[in-house]
């Protein structure tokens, strides 16, 4: 059975916040061409592809590497891992 991850456990290896986010914001990337031209997405999608590859999927994988466990660093605490997460998703409104 899968057990929960706290936000101590999640600080201690941010990595676990950050690769699943960038995913997620490439795989939404990615679907808005095909959404496009099967006529589903009326507006051009390229501003938005733009932003959710470079600033979320780019975004957390940089983000994610340098504060990951194999950096030199110590582990970040608990609120330093959640500060960045803000910045990967794009505005609303903004494609």
């Amino acid at each position: 059975m899968m057990r929960r991850i706290s936000w101590r456990e999640l600080a201690a290896e941010p990595f676990r916040l950050f690769f699943p986010a960038a995913i997620l914001a490439a795989v939404l990337g990615v679907a808005s061409w095909p959404l496009h031209f099967a006529g589903l997405l009326a507006n051009y999608p390229g501003g938005s592809h733009a932003r959710l590859m470079t600033h979320g999927f780019f975004g957390g994988l940089i983000l994610g590497f340098p504060i990951g466990r194999s950096s030199l660093h110590p582990p970040a605490r608990p609120r330093q891992a959640g500060l960045p997460a803000p910045a990967l998703p794009p505005r609303p409104g903004s494609g």
